[in-house]
């Protein structure tokens, strides 16, 4: 049991290992309060600034459903915020211990909903809404909401950028694209979609299991059918959480009113039934469909750039998903010894890393082109047999020829609607929103075009940077080249690496400090690792770009990667 001077501590109700909360008494004052404490650790740091924010964000909110901060304490080096003591549990826990009817359900949902529209008018986005910081009172099933550590403020002095961090299996598309854009109250409702799918079906929409895996999902994967529930959820409820997880989020629910606004017309349509069915269960029954006049309604209705929206810089979290790219490249090639499954489990990284739905490898031979490799994110079709491009209907060969011809990038944001393909056999049978075609330049040779494609989000993929993904396709290209090769197939299946490590490119010393530099370090902290002077680590950086002919800490790593430098970090 941990120790806080001034509280006695009575029973800890959640620890992970990262923080602790606990049930206390102030022993100045005799009252009940929620103690939560930072574990000393690697994150001590970043889970103290989240403790600060929501202190300093939940602490000047007059909203009586939010758990109010009360003071912000130091032990150690570790931060401990004191709240207001509610006899709550988490959404999560109350779900797994309780059966909920669909029109308790439909109750619950409008009183969360009721929560973010006071958060909205307070210009608070909370950016980690679910299932664990959502609280209610068993007995008389009050909402309230906590877990403030993210939440962003979207107006005037105050307002701030969002961190780069989150709860990736919650975590709204646009949070995790690559394009710089703005956030409103929809990116909460889109969690709160999850967060509802998760608690009626029990289990998630998607089957992810890191960051770039839930990534992708979010930007390019369909949800699960909620159908096959036992007993089945009302037609009425099921749309109602698609809509929230819509892709872009001009087509979810414009704000909680909207929301609300159809909940109530839903429970009025539970009740009904409920009446008419004499008591019976009314999830048994699919109910109605709500009017489609309210519905329309609302998908002509828009959210504007105002002061209740917030830029997100994409770049920080944009890299993080690269650099899990690349390790999972690295990774993949270290432990892969068949050459077609190697190639296989590198396309799909490069699906995950553009969040694409279909990628396409196609090999350029003087004017000959050929689709080398082929793969549908959630194990689609998949061909890796070299196939004439004019064979094989999965691609706009008009797109690719394009790049072909002009040797360069091409991106449309929604070739269906615009752009010179819109006429295109292809773009009108398969109506794809977002198309790429990138030009792989080996030895400054145009070798290969990747072709990627997103049927769910408009501008998919207008990154910063293509720099990852084109390393990544590079690495796919030797893969084929080695697969037809004893040699290499030899490697393969002995153990071996494609690319060597080429330790000899480095001295032991800068792989040290490359490495030290893939998992984030400053300059400062490298010294203080390797115990040498801040100075020194700059000089072996300058050497390490002089030999990887980069120029930018970016390049670097990813260069180390594809050098299989990075292979057991």
């Amino acid at each position: 049991m941990f120790t806080v001077p001034g509280y006695e501590i009575h029973e800890v109700i959640l620890e992970d290992q990262h923080i602790v909360v606990a049930y206390a008494t102030c022993t100045q004052t005799a009252c009940n309060v929620i103690v939560k404490m930072v574990k000393e650790g690697p994150r001590t740091i970043i889970e103290n600034a989240k403790l600060m924010h929501e202190f300093e964000i939940a602490g000047v909110l007059d909203i009586p459903e939010i758990v109010k901060p009360l003071s912000l304490l130091r032990q150690g080096n570790s931060l401990v915020i004191i709240l207001q003591s509610i006899k709550g549990v988490t959404l999560r826990h109350y779900f797994r211990s309780h059966r909920v009817s669909s029109r308790n359900f439909v109750q619950l949902a409008i009183r969360i909903l009721r929560v973010l529209d006071k958060l909205n008018q307070h210009h608070v986005l909370h950016m980690n809404i679910r299932p664990d910081t959502i609280i209610i009172e068993p007995n008389s099933t009050h909402i309230y909401v906590t877990g403030f550590g993210y939440a962003v403020r979207t107006e005037g002095e105050r307002r701030n950028i969002p961190l780069l961090e989150g709860s990736p299996p919650y975590m709204s598309p646009e949070r995790n694209a690559r394009m710089n854009g703005m956030i409103d109250v929809r990116s909460d409702l889109y969690s709160l979609g999850i967060t509802f799918y998760e608690l009626l079906s029990g289990r998630m929409p998607f089957h992810a299991s890191d960051p770039l895996e839930w990534a992708h999902a979010h930007l390019a994967i369909e949800p699960l059918p909620l159908a096959g529930k036992s007993p089945p959820i009302p037609e009425s409820i099921s749309r109602i959480i698609l809509k929230l997880l819509a892709k872009t989020a001009e087509e979810r629910y414009q704000s909680p009113g909207q929301l609300i606004e159809d909940l109530e017309k839903c429970l009025h349509q539970l009740e009904a039934e409920e009446i008419y069915e004499s008591g019976k269960n009314a999830l048994q029954h699919n109910m109605p469909r709500l009017d489609s006049r309210l519905r329309l309604t609302k998908e002509r209705t828009s959210v504007t750039k105002t002061e209740s929206s917030v830029p997100v810089i994409s770049f920080g979290y944009a890299r993080m998903l690269d650099l899990a790219a690349l390790m999972k490249a690295s990774k993949a090639f270290s432990e892969e010894k068949e050459p077609e499954q190697l190639m296989r489990t590198l396309m799909n990284i490069i699906l995950e890393d553009a969040g694409a739905q279909r990628g396409c490898l196609v090999r350029v031979i003087g004017e000959a082109l050929y689709v080398e490799a082929a793969v549908e994110a959630g194990g689609g079709v998949a061909i890796f047999e070299t196939v004439p491009l004019d064979e094989y209907d999965g691609v706009c060969h008009e797109l690719v020829r394009c790049v072909a011809v002009t040797k360069d990038l091409v991106i449309v944001n929604d070739a269906y609607k615009e752009g010179k393909f819109v006429n295109t056999s292809y773009v009108v049978r398969r109506r794809p929103k977002s198309l790429l075609g990138l030009p792989i330049y080996i030895q400054g040779i145009l070798t290969c075009i990747l072709y990627l494609e997103n049927n769910l989000i408009r501008g998919a993929f207008g990154f910063d940077s293509y720099e990852v993904l084109h390393m990544l396709a590079s690495q796919a290209v030797y893969v084929k080249k080695q697969q037809f090769s004893s040699e290499g197939i030899r490697k393969l299946k002995n153990g071996g690496h494609i690319f060597s490590p080429s330790t000899h490119l480095l001295t032991d010393r800068e792989i040290e400090v490359i490495r030290l530099m893939a998992v984030g370090l400053s300059n400062k902290e490298i010294a203080e690792r390797l115990f040498i002077a801040t100075g020194t680590v700059h000089v072996h950086i300058k050497h390490i770009y002089a030999k990887l002919k980069v120029n930018r800490r970016v390049q670097a790593v990813t260069q180390a990667a594809v050098l299989g430098l990075l292979e057991d970090i």
